[in-house]
């Protein structure tokens, strides 16, 4: 995998430039300051689904280790240069989530409930100029948290079925079509 690559791609599509980048600076340590309560917040969006309290209990984290966990998340999201080597260490922190069980998903809506959280103590410190960088640093995180899902899913498929890509991808897109026309009539009969 090429993580310089995938690290560009992704600061291009969000437009992450250098000014993003050292606004994200100046306020990671307020944020890190705050890392308490913007925990406290995402871990009450997890606590109240039970799906995400079910991966909690089979993967065995302790309250205190996933606390610190999300903080080295935290820590990592508003550091490093957005570069190859920072999306490599990301990419592995998507990998050890989805290892115990942290499905795309619930990844997406923790991700979802940080950037709440963020924007919040943003907002309230007066800073609502730093909100937009700081989004944009949570969603390269994603981004490149889902190509370690992708990554792992690709993997899977070729060994337990040994298509190559290509074609799953082509069945991927054949099941989706076959859903979207499913649940678009659904739709369509719902509104009439």
């Amino acid at each position: 995998m090429d993580f310089s690559r995938e690290a560009e791609r992704a600061r291009s599509y969000l437009d992450l430039g250098p000014q993003d980048i050292r606004v994200i600076r100046q306020i990671r340590p307020l944020i890190v300051s705050h890392e308490d309560e913007i925990i406290q917040g995402v871990l009450n969006s997890l606590l109240s689904d039970q799906e995400a309290v079910s991966v909690v209990k089979e993967s065995g984290l302790s309250a205190e280790r996933a606390i610190a966990l999300f903080k080295s998340v935290i820590r990592l999201t508003l550091s490093g240069d957005f570069g190859g080597e920072h999306a490599k260490r990301v990419f592995v922190v998507g990998a050890a989530h989805l290892r115990v069980g942290v499905g795309h998903r619930l990844m997406t809506l923790n991700a979802g409930a940080f950037a709440r959280e963020v924007a919040r103590v943003l907002g309230e410190a007066g800073m609502c100029e730093a909100i937009v960088p700081a989004l944009k640093a949570i969603f390269w995180t994603l981004s490149i948290i889902t190509e370690s899902y992708l990554e792992a899913e690709r993997r899977s498929l070729r060994e337990a079925s040994g298509l190559r890509p290509e074609l799953v991808e082509r069945l991927k897109r054949a099941k989706a079509r076959e859903i979207y026309d499913e649940f678009r009539a659904v739709g369509r009969t719902e509104l009439v």
